[in-house]
């Protein structure tokens, strides 16, 4: 017998496995949800882990480990799941999902003080493990952000190009954005450094997809009393789903190639509309793979053309009539037994007299956080700590700036003063003419909240449940209050209070000057339904805030005593006033909807086809601009409701509200493109 292996069986230690021997075995975990749902088959799980002989080499688990991602429950999923399993020797590897960070009063930093960084990349027997988050802070939707794919691809890239390389997420990537925008491109990012499988959870099933040659593996819920087992040998992977008894669950055993296999890969040669005409002529090449391939091709999500892609490019004409002007992506695709689905992208500018695209700019992180328009600049910030000053003529930054943590909340600027927050916890203002720093403050981050100046003060909330009054000269904290849960929307100050919602369930109403609470309103039937992402409004002596519940109410500024309510699905977006005083929301349902500030009736409620998430309604004049969730700007009659014209972005997933002046749109989505865009429908003349 091996010497080392003869001393691992006496002192009871099993030997390392590697990916070079005849076998490896891990296991993959997903969607515990500690400790609010049931956990009889979390318990299970982990007790049928710790029986299996020999043990797994390491288990990952694909996020969502907690509920609400608060600090309590950090450590509970901790000493539960990851202490027993390691006191065993098993390591456990755990990427976040939307759950530990959408609600959590320390953003991901306590997940990465307990649990471990992420992204990052492991190197455990020979395989490198890209660990990745898709977690983004507040929101139920993934992000992967380009600046941390950029750098673990990089990181992979240094290891030996015959290692095998498998990534983990909690949301999958899938093709049409799904959860997760740049679907596509994150794929073939993955695919560039040799990644042959992902594995993902958020779904709570067993489910597979192969795009691009990379394979999708999508793992049940711990909840459910399953998980998966994964087997790699020196040539191979196997995969399964079990239950906590051991038990093979039927249809989810799979067996692919360890290492990147060949196939055809697309590509969008050329996409343009024909001068004054309505159709697009796309070019399609097919790279490698068969003669004679089959495929399809699409603009705008519309109905696809067919191709035969053989040596040559092909190329289709569509009819583009249908689409307004804009951006409008280009999808080409070919599902092949042997490779699986291929899918290449592409875009068409289309400009009407109506609007038309003048310039996009791109940043390396997405852009969460809304532009604005200023005095002839605009102002943008990314999640990956770019702030900017640009010239909305040209595009062009006049000032920028790199701020050590990701940017989340909008600026605010007053005159020639600027303040920005940060998911760190750093608060700065700056010169907004020259970006010269003036101060700098660390508050509890996160800071997602974003800063509202009035007069000589700051008013912004913190992830620790604290609404902090900073002087605006010095940047010193004058007073401080506190509420039980994070606090995440920008407050709204008029007629010396403060207003604001937080994840308590409530709308709270403080004294400006002393942090004195004036008034408390509950709002919703549980934390999930809190009115914490939309800003308050104050207008005519009223406090205008939506929630989650799919209700608007509206309060007394003075007292706090409800006014009325009304129905509609405005929970994540924050009101715009009319030119006539309606107050006005966009909705998840694709709809605009208009209220009499007094009653709460409806003045309209129009269909624009389209549904906004965070994005809120800006209103310039008689226009009003909303920004859609699925990469568009919607034009409409501030007055009426009734939509003009929906602008393409791209497909670029949109939380962001658009600046707007009633001439030019900004639009920053969160491929991190900042796109502009003239309007030309009665707001004045073009640039």
């Amino acid at each position: 017998m091996n010497p080392l292996l003869l001393m691992a069986v006496l002192v009871g230690v099993h030997p390392a496995p590697s990916v070079q021997g005849p076998c490896m075995r891990f296991v993959v975990v997903s969607d515990l949800h500690i400790p609010v749902r049931a956990d009889q088959g979390t318990r299970a799980v982990v007790e049928a882990i710790l029986a299996m002989e020999p043990p797994p080499a390491f288990v990952v688990d694909t996020g969502d480990a907690t509920e609400l991602g608060w600090r309590s429950e950090i450590d509970e999923y901790v000493a539960r799941v990851v202490d027993p399993l390691e006191a065993a020797g098993i390591p456990v590897l755990t990427v976040p999902g939307n759950h530990d960070a959408r609600w959590s009063e320390t953003g991901l930093r306590h997940f990465r003080e307990r649990i471990g960084d992420v992204p990052r990349l492991e190197r455990r027997y020979g395989i490198g493990l890209m660990l990745m988050s898709t977690a983004l802070p507040g929101e139920q939707h993934g992000q992967i952000e380009p600046f941390e794919l950029h750098s673990l691809c990089e990181q992979r890239a240094r290891m030996a190009p015959s290692a095998p390389a498998l990534a983990f997420a909690h949301h999958p990537l899938l093709p049409q954005d799904g959860n997760v925008g740049r679907g596509v491109a994150n794929l073939d990012a993955l695919r560039a450094v040799g990644v042959t499988a992902l594995f993902v959870g958020h779904g709570h099933a067993f489910a597979r997809w192969r795009v691009n040659g990379v394979e999708q593996f999508m793992t049940g819920s711990a909840l459910d009393g399953v998980y998966r087992i994964v087997n790699l040998d020196r040539d191979s992977l196997t995969t399964w789903g079990v239950n906590a008894e051991g038990a093979e669950l039927p249809d989810t055993r799979v067996t692919v190639p360890l290492r990147p296999t060949p196939g055809p890969l697309l590509s969008v040669r050329d996409a343009h509309v024909r001068p004054g005409a309505q159709v697009a002529d796309i070019v399609v090449a097919r790279l490698g793979g068969p003669p004679d391939l089959p495929a399809t091709v699409s603009v705008g999500g519309g109905e696809p053309a067919p191709l035969l892609l053989g040596d040559s490019p092909a190329e289709a004409m569509i009819d583009v009539s249908g689409l307004g002007p804009g951006l409008h992506r280009v999808v080409a695709q070919a599902d092949t037994p042997d490779h699986g689905l291929r899918v290449a992208e592409g875009e068409i500018g289309i400009a009407t007299p109506t609007a038309s695209v003048d310039w996009i700019r791109q940043y390396d992180g997405s852009l969460f956080a809304s532009p604005v328009l200023h005095r002839g600049r605009a102002y943008v910030a990314s999640r990956a700590g770019q702030l900017e000053c640009v010239d909305p003529v040209s595009g062009t930054a006049i000032w920028s700036r790199r701020l050590l943590d990701g940017i989340q909340a909008t600026p605010a600027v007053d005159g020639n003063v600027l303040v920005v927050a940060t998911t760190g916890g750093e608060v700065a203002r700056f010169d907004a003419r020259t970006g010269q720093r003036a101060w700098s403050v660390r508050l509890p981050a996160p800071t997602r909240s974003s800063p509202a100046i009035h007069v000589d003060k700051v008013y912004l909330g913190c992830g620790d449940g604290g609404m902090r009054c900073l002087d605006l000269r010095t940047g010193r904290v004058l007073w401080e209050a506190f509420v039980e849960r994070p606090i995440e929307s920008r407050p709204a100050v008029a007629m010396g209070r403060v207003v604001f919602g937080a994840w308590d369930q409530a709308v709270h109403c403080l004294n400006a000057a002393t942090g004195a609470e004036l008034w408390s309103q509950p709002v919703g039937r549980s934390v999930y339904y809190s009115p914490a992402t939309s800003a308050c409004l104050i207008h005519q002596g009223r406090v205008f805030a939506s929630a989650p519940d799919n209700t608007i109410r509206a309060f007394d500024l003075i007292t706090g005593d409800p006014l009325w309510e009304a129905q509609g699905q405005a929970g994540y977006t924050s009101p715009a006033v009319g030119p006539d005083g309606t107050i006005i929301y966009g909705s998840m349902n694709g709809q605009l909807i208009g209220l009499d500030p007094a009653t709460g009736s409806d003045r309209f409620r129009t269909e624009v086809g389209k549904g906004t998430y965070n994005a809120s309604a800006m209103v310039a004049g008689d226009l009003l601009t909303v920004g859609a969730l699925s990469g568009a700007a919607i034009l409409a009659d501030a007055r009426s409701g009734q939509p003009i014209e929906t602008i393409g972005l791209g497909g670029g997933t949109m939380f962001a509200t658009p600046a707007f002046d009633g001439r030019q749109i900004l639009a920053g989505a969160m491929d991190g493109r900042l796109i502009s865009l003239t309007v030309r429908a009665g707001g004045g003349p073009s640039r």
